[in-house]
């Protein structure tokens, strides 16, 4: 089942994910939590889970999103962070996050990747290279 979190007992699930975020976030996972959690209710963020189990408490996967749509400049919703156990089914939170995109008017998804070979296999195709300037 996938739900979508507005409320920080959604997140519940999640605390117990043994995911990756401090190597794609630059944040700490503490401080990432905190920052998920104030930003739940958003409306322009859209945080899902895959959950599994009789009481929904075992998240199998989970999405953040953030609605960039802003036209013409913009008509996308961008992947923030994607995060799947092998049990997870990245498709159906996809598919989760597809109708939400089309409530924000979004013509697209975009989200950065390390490996565009994976994410093709969900749909997405490679659009452009990102370069990045440091500024410090």
């Amino acid at each position: 089942m996938i739900k979508r979190i507005t409320t920080p007992e959604g997140f519940i699930p999640i605390f117990k994910l043994r995911d990756d975020v401090e190597d794609h976030i630059p944040y700490d996972r503490s401080s990432w939590i905190q920052w998920l959690v104030s930003n739940c209710a958003n409306p322009n963020y859209g945080i899902f889970v895959e959950l599994e189990g009789e009481l929904d408490m075992d998240a199998l996967s989970y999405v953040v999103a953030i609605n960039a749509v802003a036209p013409p400049i913009s008509r996308s919703v961008q992947i923030v962070y994607l995060y799947t156990t092998q049990a997870g089914n990245i498709q159906s939170l996809i598919d989760e996050l597809k109708g939400w995109a089309k409530e924000m008017s979004a013509s697209e998804i975009i989200m950065m990747t390390k490996d565009p070979e994976h994410s093709k296999e969900y749909g997405f195709k490679e659009k452009l290279q990102l370069v990045a300037l440091e500024v410090l």
